[in-house]
């Protein structure tokens, strides 16, 4: 599928329906967009935009969107068909609002979960489950988890409200380590748990960033900012 927008409409989820609203099922989509789309996945549901299998999505811009009330996720770019050979890349956000991950949660999983390359990254608000308390000791509500690499996450981009704000995790679905990405102006705060963690990531790059008002579950038991054992390599900070 070549050159693909959809503009404009409210989709609202029908009680007792799960599965995907969006997917790139069939095809591959190249420079396509989703732009001033409205979903209302309702908290009953399991909805999440997705791409499947071996397909991905390149050269694509979601801008302008509001995706509320899923039960999960909202964007995962992951392989979820099993095939670890092709996540999207070159994908640009711009002003948009994230809201997932307000149901029951069998694992960690991000609201916003990106994989592949090249990405970029600007005024988005990524909101989690947005209670004080965290769903569990394992801290599965995640706003924002990076697995790409060569990516920009620039100013005015929020990640809040979550039991971790911001996760720099190892990739999934052999896409390997995230690496190279540039963190610019990115506020991470008021989640019940940690601000950032950095589970995995090498080289990546964050400067002028702000994580604070974290740990809101309890006082003096997590951080503004989580290095995990093993948390990755020559990442650097300049505040």
């Amino acid at each position: 599928v070549r050159n693909y927008f959809q503009r404009g409409p409210r989709l609202v989820a029908e009680a007792g329906i799960s599965g995907y609203m969006f997917q790139t099922a069939d095809e591959s989509v190249l420079s396509g967009g989703l732009l001033g789309l409205s979903i209302y996945g309702r908290s009953a549901q399991c909805g999440s935009l997705s791409g499947v299998g071996s397909r991905a999505w390149t050269n694509g811009v979601i801008g302008g969107c509001y995706f509320e009330d899923f039960a999960q996720q909202c964007f995962n770019n992951d392989n979820v068909a099993g095939s670890a050979t092709i996540g999207a890349n070159s994908l640009n956000f711009i002003n948009n609002f994230f809201s997932g991950n307000q149901g029951t949660l069998t694992g960690r999983q991000g609201v916003v979960h990106i994989t592949g390359a090249d990405h970029y990254f600007k005024n988005n608000e990524i909101s989690g489950h947005g209670r004080l308390t965290i769903t569990n000791a394992s801290l599965y509500d995640v706003a924002l988890r990076v697995s790409c690499s060569n990516s920009f996450f620039g100013p005015g981009n929020f990640v809040e409200n979550g039991d971790i704000g911001l996760e720099v995790v190892n990739g999934t679905s052999g896409y390997g380590n995230p690496s190279l990405n540039k963190y610019v102006g990115i506020r991470s705060d008021t989640n019940a748990g940690h601000g950032l963690v950095l589970t995995g990531g090498a080289f990546e790059h964050f400067t002028s960033c702000a994580f604070y008002r974290n740990s809101l579950a309890a006082d003096n038991t997590y951080d503004n900012i989580n290095v995990a054992s093993g948390g990755g390599s020559q990442n650097n900070f300049d505040f």
